[in-house]
């Protein structure tokens, strides 16, 4: 049996219990597919890395069901909001590697809350791209409440700056507590004038109008102080 199973953009809209039956599966890919929900039941026991990235997962669980033997875990560029992160972290407990990189995830407390202290293997997280890496206090917030994270947002975490933070006295409540949502609802740019204004095709552009005064046939102009030059006029040498 499969396992290495690897199904990008293949307009695969749910993982069900079909998945289960593959159950010598390790790694499974289903990036860019159409899956809206993820049910840790439907996975095979002996899966280890699940890569759903480009999805439309919006929602994880149930929460009584338990996955413990997934150790990486990417969601990536899926609309998941920070209220799924408790779900995550309860579904699948022993994941060393997590990438929520432009995720929904605005609220830096709930984020906190959720993976703090729920997922003692985390090494690796992966949370850029996403609302919550503008918060003050960021960095800071989740390396202390993952002491075996090794790497946030593919930078090392060092021992001093673990210990620069703990010496700080500078309370991590206001950044934790930091809510940003961000909302473009209307963009509006410089008009173009309409003697440079440009069609959609470029091919359906009319061809520019001829100088009056030229003589047909392409024949050689003289200006009133150049040089006799075929189409152009040139400046004189000085002598």
């Amino acid at each position: 049996m499969f396992r290495d199973l690897r199904l990008p953009n293949s307009g695969i809209d749910a993982l069900d219990a079909g998945v289960a039956k593959f159950r010598n599966l390790v790694e499974l890919t289903v990036a860019g597919n159409a899956v809206d929900h993820l049910d840790p039941g439907c996975l095979p026991r002996k899966l280890q890395a699940l890569h759903a990235y480009a999805c439309r997962i919006a929602t994880v669980g149930p929460a009584t069901r338990c996955h413990r033997g997934l150790v990486c875990l990417g969601v990536a560029y899926n609309p998941l909001p920070c209220e799924q992160l408790s779900a995550i972290s309860t579904c699948f407990p022993g994941l060393q590697v997590l990438d929520l990189a432009g995720c929904h995830i605005r609220n830096l407390a709930t984020a906190v809350g959720a993976l703090g202290g729920r997922l003692p293997a985390l090494q690796y997280l992966n949370m850029s791209s996403t609302p919550v890496s503008l918060c003050f206090g960021y960095r800071r917030a989740l390396a202390q409440c993952l002491p075996s994270l090794v790497a946030l947002d593919d930078i090392v975490i060092s021992m001093e700056a673990r210990e620069a933070w703990s010496r700080d006295d500078t309370s991590n409540a206001d950044g934790a507590q930091v809510h940003i949502q961000v909302a473009i609802e209307d963009v509006v740019g410089l008009p173009t004038p309409a003697a440079v204004a440009m069609p959609e095709d470029p091919a359906a552009a009319p061809e520019p109008a001829a100088k009056k005064g030229g003589k047909k046939g392409g024949k050689a102009k003289k200006g009133a102080k150049g040089k006799k030059v075929a189409g152009k006029r040139m400046p004189c040498d000085v002598v």
